[in-house]
């Protein structure tokens, strides 16, 4: 369900549409989907993947990322058991996956929920200072992490434009990555960033061999970022 919602999102936010109202439609003939047909995973198999109405295709991303949202929420739940940290973990990791999304198709994270998402962080580091048991990082550690986060990408980013005269990063980049280090602490900081330059490095290089020629076109780091994100959440100390 949350998956679903997620869809949402990612598809209306950067259109500054309500991700409440109206309800579901079909994009193709504005179908307005019934409660059956709106089921996740299952009603997308139900339907194979096309509208009831129009028979228009329905992309296999819906149910991609109901089942990544679900996926993810159960690996917070392994990792931490059944306790307020997972029940953080999987909002944190939900966010990283719309924020994911949304970069990848505008090239765009918006302040709509890079901006929250470092408040909740620093909020649920003040609940931390009362009780351990109630933030993954304290206030200390989450503010150090989002001004460091903030940081790590500003400074590579102004060396850059000195000697290259453009940008190396988008200003969204740095605000996200301030959103995982008031989440995960500044140490964490640290591993996401290398953990998404080298995945960047690595699949960016795979994409210009596909190609068989240079990258010239930016390519979104919002989604590497996540990566980064989300293996720092369960691997940090062993990282």
């Amino acid at each position: 369900m949350v998956g679903s919602f997620l869809n949402v999102v990612a598809h209306r936010l950067p259109l500054g549409k309500s991700v409440v109202l109206p309800s579901s439609a079909c994009p193709a003939c504005g179908h307005r989907i019934r409660a059956w047909e709106n089921i996740p995973i299952l009603s997308w198999i139900a339907l194979r993947g096309r509208c009831s109405a129009c028979h228009g295709g329905i992309s296999p991303r819906y149910p991609l990322v109901e089942v990544a949202a679900a996926g993810l929420a159960v690996l917070a739940y392994l990792h931490f058991g059944w306790t307020l940290h997972a029940l953080e973990a999987s909002a944190y990791l939900w966010v990283l996956l719309v924020l994911a999304l949304i970069d990848w198709d505008t090239q765009l994270l918006p302040n709509r929920i890079t901006l929250p998402g470092i408040g909740a962080g620093l909020a649920l580091g003040a609940l931390g200072l009362l009780h351990r048991d109630w933030s993954l990082v304290p206030l200390p550690k989450a503010a150090l992490g989002a001004m460091l986060g903030y940081a790590l990408i500003w400074l590579p980013d102004l060396l850059y434009r000195r000697i290259r005269h453009r940008r190396g990063f988008g200003i969204g980049d740095r605000k996200m990555l301030a959103m995982v280090g008031a989440w995960l602490g500044p140490l964490a900081v640290f591993d996401v960033f290398a953990l998404a330059v080298f995945a960047g490095a690595i699949l960016g290089g795979l994409w210009a061999t596909i190609r068989r020629r240079q990258i010239q076109s930016a390519i979104p780091f919002g989604p590497f970022l996540a990566i980064g994100g989300a293996v720092a959440m369960f691997f940090h100390p062993l990282i």
